[in-house]
């Protein structure tokens, strides 16, 4: 009986099996192990910098946000008439080189709306950190201007309080632009400030720890009743 479909015999026909010889596999593996460090290596790569960038811009938005609220106290500088002849010598703006000390209008809906002490400083840190900057307010009070100076406590009340607005903060400066005729005409750069009468503009920088990641743009305010300085 002859047919396709008659059996061959046995040994007359050669079984092929296709694979894999011990060399391939290794090269294959080999190639699987670099393309798979190279892929590793990206996706770490895009992480660390995907990451740097998610900090860098939390870091900026939050001195963003310290700013404007900096900002609307500086803007709402004033200074108040005292009652009382004993304080009339008072400095109600007093500005030095680290730290500032004035009183400000506070809208209501910060809290209890009226004339606030606020002081900005550098407050120092445990050993060798760095500080931190304070923001410290207290109700003003014409019979005591100095009422700022004390302690306000741990607990804040609507009458006075303390926050921390940054935290690694190695350097607080202040700077105090002095104007002597209309329109600016002569005017430079003060360090310190001790007067009943308002600096036309008030100049703010803060220095943060190497590689912290931050930059503080110049705070540059005009204040409220400078009248374009004097």
């Amino acid at each position: 009986m002859t047919g396709p479909w008659k059996r061959p015999r046995r040994g007359t026909a050669r079984r092929h099996v296709d694979g894999f010889t011990l060399i391939e596999l290794l090269v294959a593996l080999t190639l699987f192990g670099l393309i798979s460090v190279v892929v590793m290596g990206g996706l770490r790569f895009g992480t660390r910098v995907w990451e740097t960038g998610e900090t860098r811009a939390q870091a900026a938005a939050e001195i963003e946000a310290v700013q404007g609220i900096l900002r609307r106290y500086l803007a709402q500088a004033t200074v108040p008439r005292l009652l009382t002849s004993d304080t009339q010598d008072v400095a109600l703006f007093a500005g030095v080189e680290e730290s500032l000390r004035f009183v400000a209008i506070t809208p209501a809906h910060v809290g209890v709306g009226g004339l606030y002490q606020v002081q900005i400083a550098k407050a120092d840190g445990d050993g060798q950190e760095d500080g931190s900057l304070e923001l410290t307010w207290r109700m003003f009070r014409p019979d005591d201007p100095r009422a700022i100076e004390e302690d306000p406590g741990e607990d804040d009340t609507l009458a006075a309080g303390r926050r921390t607005l940054l935290t690694g903060v190695r350097a607080v400066t202040f700077a105090y632009f002095k104007s002597e005729g209309p329109g600016f005409g002569v005017a430079e750069w003060e360090e310190t400030w001790e007067d009943n009468d308002l600096p036309g503009l008030i100049a703010m920088d803060v220095e943060f720890a190497p590689g912290s990641g931050r930059v503080w743009p110049v705070l540059v305010v005009q204040t409220r009743l400078s009248g374009g300085g004097r």
